[in-house]
């Protein structure tokens, strides 16, 4: 008779296995929860969409920009003559606006001002000297070029390209990043199958134990095996029921672990849909442009950023020649309306030039971006020789494991026949049950070994297909 601590056991695994046979949690379900649910998609989207503000504001230098100031002032002299007011009282307001243009590199500003002056009048003999009220207003055009350091734009084009290459290398950088989180995450889903495969291996091995141990029981019950042999059955009867308990209370775990973080209780009557046996197709090395990876690429980025900021620093050392020229409408009058009347103008252009006499911070500053470029070169060098390498020796054992696999498989299938033709010699009298249960284990053995093997070998494809920037592809996975 069966005890009462293998029949709860069993009819609660058969209860499970009937739940799980219609109820799994498939791949896809759990890509849709990391991408939808989990944080660190939605922190490395915002990285990037932080980035892309980044560009704006760079851009932004484009705009015109408008400033305005009211005034108001009074003064009066240190000594009064007779030659000199007593105060003047000044109202004023200017309005400007200025912008600076990208393909010369240049600024415009347009500007207006408006005074009213009051002073007090000056009378000499009889006669007015000055008006005790003046109108006076000025429209100003002002256009400053570079003509050595920062000339065509340069260096307005080098803070919207930095911009601009800081919003790519985020995006590298975050599609690595999420790469990175769905391997690992990948991964523990194969565990959690790998997990779910072995206790329902071990479970069949249980079930083949105590069918052993019945068949057993009742030969000793008709003489036809001694007592050691029950014994013998019990023996292996426990240590079966002992693997499966370890092997539930691992997947267990992972549920617990699963449903706790996907605040999804119903995973635990749930079972993982992973093809944990199936192989898959990757590209080979011969196939795959290293230079064109995400990882790859964040150097070419960096590189053209830092080539340009060297060639406007060595610029720089020529010293800053700008060429400058303005032009004033005039209008002034005793009353407002005739001030209205721009009818005298003033003219000036100028080149102004500077440089430092001993050039040190240029010199240093070329040098040190000089020795920026040199590093990005070599490590670009050294990490695709290191990136060429990984992905031909990961390439090269996925393929050994293949035939790692097949060989499993085919000792699965002797040790199959080798249990067979044990179990027909035991019935016949002609084997001991020490050499069954050997053989029913050795069986097991190797199915253990097969799925173990099989889990790597997936783990292995993933992690390829990340190193080879597929991974989010497969899986159909957008920051």
């Amino acid at each position: 008779m069966m005890s009462m601590r293998y029949v709860i056991p069993l009819l609660l695994v058969f209860f499970c296995g009937s739940l799980s046979a219609n109820d799994v949690y498939t791949v896809d379900e759990y890509i849709d929860y990391l991408t939808t649910s989990h944080a660190k998609p939605k922190i490395l989207a915002s990285k990037v969409s932080a980035s892309k503000h980044a560009f704006t504001m760079a851009t932004a230098l484009t705009d015109w920009e408008i400033s305005s100031a009211i005034t108001s002032s009074h003064a009066e002299p240190y000594q009064s003559s007779s030659f000199s007011s007593k105060y003047v009282d000044t109202i004023g307001s200017n309005f400007g606006i200025s912008r600076p243009v990208l393909s010369t590199g240049g600024a415009l500003s347009f500007g207006m001002t408006h005074q009213r002056v009051s002073q007090s009048p000056l009378s000499f003999n009889g006669a007015e000297l000055s008006q005790g009220l003046y109108y006076q207003n000025a429209i100003t055009v002002s256009y400053m070029q570079p003509l050595l350091y920062g000339f065509l734009g340069e260096t307005y084009d080098l803070s919207i390209l930095t911009a601009s290459n800081n919003v790519k290398i985020s995006d590298l950088q975050s599609n690595e990043s999420l790469e990175a989180f769905i391997l690992e995450q990948l991964s523990v889903y194969i565990d959690w199958a790998l997990s779910n495969e072995l206790t329902e291996l071990s479970f069949s091995r249980l079930q083949l134990a105590r069918e052993s141990y019945n068949q057993t029981k009742e030969r000793v019950r008709v003489n036809l095996s001694e007592k050691i042999d029950l014994l013998r059955a019990e023996s292996a009867l426990e240590r079966a029921h002992q693997l499966w308990l370890t092997q539930k209370a691992t997947l267990k775990s992972f549920q617990f672990k699963l449903s706790s973080k996907l605040d999804d209780q119903s995973i635990l009557l749930k079972t993982p849909k992973f093809e944990l046996y199936d192989t898959v197709y990757i590209k080979k090395p011969s196939y795959i442009v290293v230079g064109r990876l995400r990882s790859m690429a964040e150097f070419s980025l960096n590189k053209d950023a830092i080539k340009r900021q060297l060639a406007l620093s060595q610029s720089k050392r020529n010293g800053t020649l700008n060429l400058v020229g303005s032009y004033d409408l005039l209008g002034g009058n005793t009353t407002f309306q005739d001030a209205q009347a721009y009818l005298n103008n003033n003219a000036s252009i100028s080149l102004q030039y500077s440089r430092p006499l001993g050039d040190a911070a240029s010199i240093a500053q070329v040098n040190k971006e000089t020795e920026e470029l040199k590093q990005i070169e070599l490590d670009e060098v050294q990490i695709k020789i290191d990136l060429e390498a990984e992905i031909l020796s990961l390439y090269t054992l996925i393929e050994e494991y293949k035939n790692i696999l097949n060989t499993t498989l085919n000792q699965i299938m002797i040790s199959q026949q080798q249990a067979k033709a044990e179990d027909q010699l035991y019935k016949q009298g002609r084997s001991s049950l020490d050499l069954v249960i050997q053989a029913q284990d050795h069986v097991l053995n190797s199915k253990l070994n097969y799925a173990n093997l099989s889990a790597t070998y997936q783990k292995y494809v993933l992690t390829y297909q990340a190193l080879t920037d597929g991974l989010l592809d497969a899986y159909g996975v957008e920051l």
